[in-house]
């Protein structure tokens, strides 16, 4: 999936459950009203497992940029020319891992 449809999906979610509320208010029967809080339940938990695909791709995505900004580095390194940039460079990879390795703790 792409960010836009897990956007959507999730905002779709999010306006099932929305609806589901206003109906849940408004039913007089006890058992109904159940059932929605249950589908709400269902929403909630399917909203939860797209924001996690979404996470696991961008994931992918920045491992995949660590992995080519260290190639970057190692095959540049032989340009004296160049070890102002490598730097700054090494310092953005640095962040990135730090930030990945946080964020999957």
């Amino acid at each position: 999936m792409t960010d836009n449809e897990i956007q959507l999906a999730i905002a779709r979610y999010n306006d099932a459950i929305n609806k589901l509320k206003l109906y849940r208010k408004n039913e007089p029967d006890s058992d109904k009203r159940n059932q929605a809080t249950q589908k709400i339940g269902k929403y909630q938990d399917k909203i939860i497992d797209t924001a996690w695909l979404g996470i696991v791709t961008q994931t992918d995505a920045l491992n995949t940029l660590l992995t080519d900004l260290n190639s970057i580095i190692t095959n540049a390194s032989n340009v004296p020319t160049l070890s102002g940039a490598l730097n700054s460079l090494n310092s953005l990879v640095t962040k990135l891992s730090t930030d990945l390795n946080s964020s999957a703790g």
